[in-house]
This record gives structure tokens, sequence and C-alpha cells, in this order.
């Protein structure tokens, strides 16, 4: 099951999916989604960056990262970058939508602390 059918089937509305991080950053823009899933290893700029411009443009964004890699250092580098959630490959659809609503909780945990400091 691809990751479009496997949100849909779940209930989420996919508003699109990219081939590149470039191409995805301009549908993040032109939709401004709840939640993003990107994978790490994209033609051009990768994920991880992706993921900075993202967390820069967009801080109240859920963003998990998909990647087959699950090193430490890769999974620190996402975390770093604003990642609020990371699913390896392969993974059931069950895995992925657990994950988002765990990343969906911790954003909004995020988001109610800093409103609190402010």
């Amino acid at each position: 099951m691809t990751l479009r059918a496997m949100l849909r089937h779940a209930g989420l509305e996919v508003v699109g999916e990219a081939p590149s991080a470039e191409q995805g950053l301009e549908l993040v823009r032109r939709h401004q989604p709840e939640v993003v899933c990107i994978d790490v290893v994209l033609p051009g700029m990768d994920g991880i960056a992706a993921l900075g411009v993202l967390r820069g443009e967009f801080p109240a964004l859920t963003a998990v990262a998909v990647t087959g890699q699950s090193d430490r250092d890769t999974v620190t580098r996402l975390i770093s970058q604003g990642a609020d959630g990371v699913v390896v490959k392969p993974f059931s659809a069950a895995r992925l939508i657990e994950e988002i609503g765990r990343a969906r909780g911790l954003r909004a945990g995020r988001r109610a602390a800093e409103g609190e400091v402010k």
C-alpha cells in the first residue's frame, strides 16, 4: 500500500504529493497542511534540509519523517531539524498513523507550552 493510500484509508485528506523537496515545499506553501510526511532521500535537497526550511516557515506544522535509515546520526539530525516523528521503512499503515497521532500530540503540547511562556 502506498503512503497516500495508507493516509486516505485512515480518513486523512492528502492535499499533495511531490517527487522532490523543492516541489514539496511549494505544495506546503500553497496548501498549508496540518501534517507533512517527508522522505529523507529525495532528489536535490534532501528531506533533512527541507525539514529545516519547513520548520522555519511553518513552526506549527507537524512533520513526520519517513526513512529507510534508522541509524542514530540520521534520527538525531531529523529531530534537530524539526521532525516531530520518525517512521522507519518498511512500515505498516497502523505504525504510520500511530506516529502521526503521537507527533500531532507532541506538536500541540509544544504550542501550548510556548503560549504559556509568552
